[in-house]
């Protein structure tokens, strides 16, 4: 037995959604939530997008199913399609996140009204009986009252669990941002990691090819890395690319993007700035990092760097060209005696 569910393969391909969709989601959020808090199953991104494939197909179908066949469909969906990319499974997580909780809040709220009334009735019963003698009948309305107690002590019960699976959906966002942005960076410099900078180059180049915007690219190496490793050790080797990285962070602006994008290379996008202004940034920070001495455990460490930079042009299309054309003036740079900047030349 196949399960499929069209809702959840339109949210697993990033299709836009319709406004019948949105409703759909709306109701399977609110099935899920009740089903998955009633039978005490934690409340994990992963419960969420396998539990909402399972009342995706349920209220698709149209069809009643008790808690056992629900189970077993569960059984079926993890049994079935697992080569969901890293990437789907964080859109379709965060779009049930998102619904779950709206669900969940609204549902806090109802059961706030539920009880207000409950509350107005309970109190209007108790102003008759006091102005009843018959105690058949006033027992009756005193049994009444206990019930509506009884019934409001559980409605408080069920939605201090709710408000609980609130405060989970909000730390699973909050973790899911933090996820997110980690996968950005480079866990050891804090900056942009190769694949998020490749993708930001793209976006600023089909933004030149529309608007003419300019930008320059910076890509630098460190010089003779390899002997601060083998003299000094790999830890030591690692502080002085974080000290690299921090460099770059204090001497350019905020707009300018900083990535680490190899070993002891880093590449610098600057939006709005031609070759000429290019070429100084590159040369005032070689001569920054020359003239700095580096102490990491009392030990002196000198640095240089060579740069290689480039100015997009017509002739550039993917990000691809660029990197490839700018690492050529960076070999030059390092073939003619390093510690230099090489524009590239066509």
């Amino acid at each position: 037995m196949q399960i499929r569910c069209k809702l959840y393969s339109k949210l697993k391909k990033g299709k836009p959604l319709e406004p019948y969709d949105l409703e759909l989601i709306s109701q399977i959020a609110k099935r899920e939530l009740r089903f998955l808090v009633k039978s005490g199953i934690p409340l994990t991104p992963q419960n969420y997008e396998r539990w909402f494939k399972v009342f995706c197909y349920i209220i698709e179908k149209n069809q009643e199913y008790s808690r056992d066949e629900i189970l077993k469909l569960y059984e079926v969906i993890n049994k079935s399609d697992e080569s969901l990319q890293d990437k789907e499974k964080e859109h379709i997580i965060q779009n049930i996140l998102e619904s779950l909780k709206e669900e969940a809040e609204i549902l806090v709220e109802n059961i706030r009204n539920y009880d207000h009334n409950l509350i107005e009735k309970e109190n209007k019963i108790v102003e008759k009986s006091q102005d009843i003698n018959q105690e058949p009948v006033k027992d009756l309305l005193n049994q009444i009252v206990h019930e509506l107690k009884d019934i409001r002590k559980q409605n408080e019960t069920f939605r201090e669990k709710i408000e609980v699976q609130i405060r989970k959906i909000n730390q699973l966002e909050d973790e899911l941002e933090r996820v997110k942005a980690e996968a950005k960076q480079d866990s050891l410099t804090k900056l942009l990691n190769k694949k998020s900078f490749e993708k930001i180059l793209q976006e600023y180049i089909n933004i030149y090819k529309k608007y003419k915007k300019i930008f320059s690219l910076i890509l630098l190496d460190l010089d003779n890395f390899k002997q601060i490793n083998d003299t000094y050790g790999h830890v030591i080797g690692d502080e002085v690319l974080k000290h690299v990285a921090n460099v770059l962070k204090q001497y350019l602006r905020d707009k300018d993007i900083i990535a680490r994008v190899g070993g002891e290379e880093f590449a610098i996008l600057l939006p709005d700035v031609d070759i000429t202004i290019a070429f100084k940034i590159a040369d005032r920070l070689r001569n920054i990092l020359e003239n700095r001495i580096i102490v990491i455990d009392r030990k002196p460490i000198k640095i240089t760097a060579s740069f290689g930079i480039i100015e997009i042009n017509e002739k550039i299309n993917s990000y691809k060209d660029i990197l490839q054309l700018v690492d050529i003036a960076l070999y030059k740079a390092k073939k003619s005696g390093k510690n230099r900047v090489i524009i590239y030349q066509d």
